[in-house]
């Protein structure tokens, strides 16, 4: 079984996914901070990192910056699911996918299905837009 951290505010929906997670042959390390998150992946290796960027307030885009060449490395595949559109540009510019919200059981599984056989956008050749 595959394991996937997911970092979710929402506790409806960590529960939600961790469910449809399972049901997709996925074991869910759920995270509701940024804080959380890190310290998992200190703990360990993951396949998937799916991400709300606007998590509880704090700006993802730092914690992507902060772990793009571990994920890199290590072959941790990363996709945004969010509200906040604000980041797509930022998202896509890192060669992440991003997904807006709300998303259904089938969309986790295409997801992690174009994240698995690698059918995401290739990592930019431009520079990385600056923060604000």
């Amino acid at each position: 079984m595959r394991n996937v951290l997911v970092i979710e505010s929402n506790a409806a929906l960590l529960i939600l996914y961790q469910e449809w997670l399972s049901l997709i042959g996925y074991y869910a390390h759920l995270a509701d901070t940024m804080v959380d998150a890190e310290a998992m992946l200190d703990a360990r290796q993951f396949h998937a990192v799916l991400f709300d960027i606007d998590t509880a307030g704090e700006n993802g885009i730092h914690f992507l910056r902060e772990f793009w060449l571990q994920f890199k490395i290590d072959g941790t595949k990363v996709a945004v699911i969010s509200r906040d559109n604000a980041l797509r540009d930022t998202c896509e510019a890192m060669g992440i996918p991003f997904f807006n919200k709300p998303i259904r059981m089938k969309d986790m599984e295409n997801i992690l299905g174009s994240l698995r056989y690698g059918n995401v956008r290739p990592t930019p050749t431009r520079p990385l837009p600056a923060l604000a």
